[in-house]
């Protein structure tokens, strides 16, 4: 009696697994993705953090980021850079597969606890775009949108303000 329960279990415990060999051969692997070569620019975006702005511009390649160059009028790029006086040194801002060289500077006068007027450029580590922002007696604007940079400083901001960006 008990041999025939032993031969019971094991014919259904193999049941399936004959069902599963009937079935024909497995599927092969699905090939892991490739991840793909970094571009010179994003590296050196990269290598940027810790630089001061004004420095940064200076390498070669990277004077495309000064206030000048920046496709702002006059009126906007003269505002950034005389808030651009006192500067943080460039952090990395990264969220959500979207990464960032943010880059930030106050007027000398009022720099206490970034309160005061600031400056504010985002570079987007993937495509080489930039977002410039400032925070001044003006208010707050906008003087380069990029949508996806904005709701990135947005997000990694202590107070979820673009004007108020996360610094590594």
């Amino acid at each position: 009696m008990r041999t025939m329960l032993v031969i019971a279990a094991a014919a259904a415990l193999l049941l399936p697994a004959c069902g599963e060999r009937s079935q024909g051969p497995a599927a092969a692997p699905q090939p892991v993705a490739a991840v793909a070569p970094e571009s010179e620019t994003a590296a050196a975006l990269r290598a940027a953090r810790g630089k001061y702005y004004f420095d940064f511009v200076k390498d070669a390649g990277m004077e495309r980021y000064a206030a000048e160059n920046l496709g702002l009028d006059a009126q906007a790029a003269a505002r950034f850079s005389q808030n651009m006086d006192i500067q943080g040194v460039g952090a990395i801002a990264a969220a959500n597969g979207v990464e960032a060289l943010v880059f930030t500077g106050c007027a000398e006068a009022s720099c206490g606890g970034g309160a005061g007027p600031l400056s504010v450029i985002a570079i987007d580590v993937q495509s080489g775009d930039a977002f410039v922002g400032v925070k001044d007696a003006e208010g707050e604007a906008v003087l380069k949108p990029l949508p996806r940079i904005q709701m990135l400083l947005t997000e990694t901001s202590p107070t979820n303000s673009w004007s108020n960006p996360t610094r590594d």
